[in-house]
């Protein structure tokens, strides 16, 4: 677990913080031990729940994902956080794997497998 320079508590951004660097490392279990901890501190910080979310999505629990990303937009839906994210990579359907980002100029780029017939089908 995440310690603060100053030998005290984390704070729930830091635990917040320390658990989306844990799900990126892949590593489900400490994300979810930090969140928990970050919960016991604050369970109205926002960022915390949305985090939560993609821990979620993470374990495939796509239905409690998408109700606690969506939570958050409806709780503050342009605090310039959740409202950037919100449509900026999407998996595309028929043609796994594939990841679509939109740039902040509007363009889209992106990575599609080869190999699927529909691969090419993809329009910005």
């Amino acid at each position: 677990m995440v310690a603060p320079a100053d030998g005290g508590v984390p704070s729930v951004e830091l635990l917040v913080a320390e658990a989306a660097r844990c799900l990126a490392a892949d590593d489900a279990a400490a994300a979810v031990g930090a969140l928990a901890a970050a919960a016991g501190r604050d369970p109205e910080y926002m960022p915390l729940h949305f985090v939560t979310a993609l821990v979620a999505w993470s374990l495939g629990d796509v239905a409690k994902s998408l109700a606690l990303a969506r939570d958050c937009h409806e709780r503050d839906p342009m605090n310039g956080t959740v409202a950037e994210v919100e449509h900026v990579a999407y998996p595309v359907n028929y043609a796994c794997p594939n990841i679509i980002v939109r740039r902040s100029d509007g363009a889209f780029e992106g990575v599609s497998d080869v190999m699927s017939p529909s691969s090419g089908a993809v329009g910005g």
